[in-house]
C-alpha cells in the first residue's frame, strides 16, 4: 500500500494542483497490477510522510502492531482514511456469509474492539416515515434531481432528530448519524453550501409541495377533515445585521419585545397534520392574516368546506363574516365582555370532571346566525386568581415605594410630576390599574402628600375563570362546542414542537430566502413528527416525541474489529440487538427491524507482508 500523486491540470484556468491516491499492489494471471483504494485529495502534509502515512493506514485496516510511534497529523489523517476504507468495505477478498449460515473464525478476544458508533434508531424511525409519506416521489416530480432529493432527505431528517444550523448538521451527518448508511447514500459528497442550496429550491416550491404533502396524508390516513385549526405565533432574532423586510419589531409571545420578530401563522386539521403555512411580518395584527391563508384553500375545490376554529385574537367581526361570506362555519371565544348575570338564573351542565379540574357550560346567547355558550373552568379561575394578585401586589408595591418618597429628602414630591408618573405606572400596569380608584392629596396642589387607592369590586369579576365560546353552528350542544374548541390546543402542540423540538428559534441566518428557508424546513420536518406520534397515539401509546428521540438514540451501529487466527484482521459492521424498548417502537410504528436493519457487512483483511 502507497500514496501515489497524479497532477491534475485544468485546461481552461491553464493552472494544475496535486492530487493524492491510495494505491495497493496485487497479483493476478496477467502479472502484478495497481488499484485505487481511496482518493485523499490535496494533502498538506510533508510529501517525506507520505510513506509513514500509507504505512500507518495499512497497519489500522491490518490490525497489525505499532513498531515506530507515529506525530498526531499523521496519526489523526490515518485514523480517518482507514475508516473511510473499512466503512466502504473496499475489500472483498471473501463473500459475505448468508444470514442463514454460520460462519465461525478463530480470533483474538483481547484484541476485539468496537468503532464508528453511530445513532441508528431515530434514523431508522425518521427515514421509514420519510419513505411512507412519499416525499421523494413528490420531489422527483417537480423537478428535483437524485442527489437534491437525497439533500432534502438529509436536511428535513436532520432537522427532525438533531435541529441545528446547516453547518452543524454536516457535521452529524459525517461524524453522528447512521442516516447516509440507512438511505445507502454514504457516496454522495456534499458540505453546508449544499444544505443551503436545498432549501432555497425547497422554499421556491413551497406551496406545490404542501398541497401535495396534504393529499399524501390524506390517503395514508384518510378523515373527513370537518375542523380546521388557524393560530399564530412569532419568534425572535437577536443581535443585527438582518436583511429580510419581514423582520419588525411587536409584541413577542416569548416576551422578547426587545428583539426582532418574525410571524408564522399554520393551519392543522383536528389530528394536528399541517395544512398550510404562512409567514407574516413581526408586527402585524392577528385579524389580517385568516384571509391570506384561508384564500390559499379556495383553489382545491372543497367538497365540503370545513369549520374554521380560532383563538379570540384572530375572531374579529370582520373575520367572521367573512368566514360566513365564504362558506365557513366557525368557532372562537368571544371578545365581548361577559355581562354579569346571577348563577341561579343559568342551568349549567357538567362537561368535564377530575381531580384538577372542573368544567361546566350553559347558554349564554343565541342568534339567528349564531350560538355562544359561558364556560365556567375551575382550574383556569386559580390560575387567573393567581394572576390578579401578582399583578395587583406589583402595581400597589409601586404606589407604596412611589407614597415613602415624599417624606424622603430627594424624593419626588411636586404634585404635577406625581400625577405623571402614576400615569406612566398606569399604562405600565394597565391590566389591573383600569379597576383602581386612586387619589393623591395634596393641601396647596403643589406638593404631593399621601396616595389613597382601592380596588373596584369588578377586578374579581374579570379574573373570574369565565369566558364565552361562539359558533355559528347552532345545532351543537354545550359539550360538542367545549369539545370542538378544545382542539385548540392541537395547533399550540404543534407550535412548541416547532420552537423546541425541530429548531426553528434560534434561527442564525440573516438572509431572507435562508431565515424563510429554515423556519420552512421545520414545518417539513413537522410532517414527519406529527404522523410519528399520531400512529403512537393510535396504539395508545402516550410518549411525547422529545421522549422518543432520547430513548430511540441509544440504539446504534457499530464496527466490531479483531484479529484472526490466520494472521489477517476482522471487521463486522452492524447495528447493536434493540433493546425492549425499541423493540416496542419498532413493532407500533410498523418497522420490520430485522427487514430493515443495516445489511450485516463483514471483511477479512490479511496483514502486510
Amino acid at each position: 500500500m502507497f500514496i501515489k500523486k497524479v497532477i491534475k491540470k485544468f485546461s481552461h484556468l491553464d493552472k494544475s494542483y496535486d492530487h493524492y491516491r491510495l494505491v495497493e499492489s496485487y497479483r493476478t494471471e496477467k502479472g502484478p497490477r495497481q488499484r485505487t483504494l481511496l482518493d485523499l485529495g490535496q494533502l498538506s502534509i510533508d510529501p517525506s510522510k507520505l510513506k509513514d502515512l500509507a504505512n500507518r493506514i495499512e497497519q489500522i485496516i491490518s490490525k497489525s502492531d505499532l513498531l515506530f510511534p507515529v506525530d498526531d497529523e499523521i496519526e489523526k489523517l490515518a485514523q480517518y482514511y482507514s475508516q473511510l476504507i473499512i466503512n466502504k468495505n473496499l475489500f472483498k477478498n471473501e463473500p459475505q456469509p448468508q444470514n442463514d449460515s454460520s460462519c465461525y473464525k478463530t480470533v483474538d478476544i483481547n484484541n476485539i474492539e468496537t468503532t464508528h458508533a453511530r445513532t441508528f434508531g431515530n434514523e431508522l424511525i425518521a427515514y421509514s416515515t420519510y419513505q411512507e409519506l412519499g416525499i421523494k416521489n413528490i420531489l422527483t416530480s417537480l423537478g428535483f434531481s437524485e442527489k437534491e432529493c437525497t439533500l432534502a432527505a438529509y436536511s428535513i431528517i436532520g432537522r427532525l432528530i438533531k435541529p441545528a444550523s446547516e453547518n452543524f448538521t454536516v457535521q452529524w451527518l459525517k461524524n453522528m448519524s447512521a442516516l447516509p448508511e440507512v438511505m445507502k447514500s454514504q457516496n454522495i459528497k456534499f458540505n453546508r453550501n449544499h444544505l443551503y442550496q436545498i432549501s432555497e429550491k425547497l422554499l421556491e416550491n413551497k406551496e406545490k409541495i404542501e398541497s401535495l404533502l396534504e393529499k399524501r396524508e390524506a390517503e395514508l390516513y384518510p378523515s373527513q377533515e370537518t375542523i380546521l385549526i388557524y393560530d399564530l405565533t412569532n419568534s425572535y432574532f437577536e443581535g443585527s445585521g438582518y436583511k429580510h423586510p419581514g423582520l419588525k419589531f411587536g409584541r413577542s409571545k416569548e416576551k422578547r419585545n426587545d428583539c426582532l420578530l418574525i410571524t408564522l401563522g399554520l393551519l392543522i386539521d383536528e389530528r394536528g397534520f399541517a395544512k398550510k403555512s404562512q409567514l407574516f411580518d413581526g408586527n402585524i395584527a392577528e385579524p389580517k392574516t385568516l384571509e391570506k391563508i384561508i384564500s390559499q384553500l379556495e383553489t382545491e375545490n372543497l367538497f365540503k368546506k370545513p369549520a374554521v376554529l380560532i383563538d379570540a385574537g384572530i375572531a374579529s367581526a370582520e373575520n367572521l363574516k367573512y368566514l360566513k361570506t365564504n362558506g365557513y362555519e366557525y368557532i372562537c371565544v368571544s371578545r365581548e365582555k361577559i355581562k354579569k348575570k346571577k348563577e341561579e338564573e343559568r342551568e349549567f351542565i357538567l362537561i368535564k370532571e377530575n381531580k384538577k379540574n372542573r368544567i361546566e357550560a350553559s347558554v349564554y346567547r343565541e342568534t339567528e346566525e349564531e350560538k355562544a355558550i359561558l364556560v365556567q373552568s375551575k382550574l383556569k379561575s386559580l390560575k387567573e386568581e393567581g394572576m390578579r394578585n401578582k399583578l395587583t401586589e406589583r402595581f400597589e408595591k409601586e404606589l407604596e415605594s412611589m407614597e415613602k418618597g415624599f417624606i424622603k429628602p430627594r424624593g419626588m414630591k411636586k404634585y404635577d410630576k406625581v400625577l405623571e408618573k402614576i400615569g406612566r405606572l398606569k399604562e405600565k400596569h394597565k391590566l389591573v390599574s383600569g379597576y383602581y380608584e386612586i387619589e393623591v392629596e395634596s393641601k396647596d396642589q403643589k406638593t404631593a402628600q399621601t396616595i389613597k387607592w382601592k380596588q373596584k369590586s369588578t377586578i374579581k369579576e374579570s379574573f373570574s375563570g369565565n369566558y364565552v365560546i361562539k359558533t355559528s353552528m347552532k345545532e351543537l350542544n354545550e359539550e360538542k362546542i367545549w369539545n370542538l374548541y378544545n382542539m385548540i390546543r392541537g395547533v399550540e402542540d404543534a407550535f412548541r414542537s416547532l420552537k423546541l423540538e425541530l429548531g426553528i428559534r434560534p434561527n442564525y441566518h440573516q438572509l431572507e430566502k435562508r431565515i424563510n428557508g429554515h423556519i420552512f424546513m421545520s414545518i417539513l420536518a413537522y410532517h414527519l413528527l406529527q404522523i410519528i406520534e399520531y400512529k403512537l397515539k393510535e396504539k395508545n401509546e402516550k410518549i411525547s416525541y422529545r421522549n422518543l428521540r432520547e430513548k430511540m438514540s441509544s440504539h446504534i451501529l457499530m464496527t466490531v474489529s479483531m484479529k484472526v487466527k490466520e494472521k489477517g484482521s476482522l471487521y463486522v459492521r452492524k447495528a447493536s440487538k434493540p433493546e425492549v424498548f425499541h423493540e416496542h417502537i419498532y413493532k407500533l410504528l410498523g418497522i420490520d427491524v430485522k427487514t430493515n436493519y443495516i445489511e450485516k457487512k463483514w471483511m477479512q483483511r490479511s496483514s502486510a507482508p
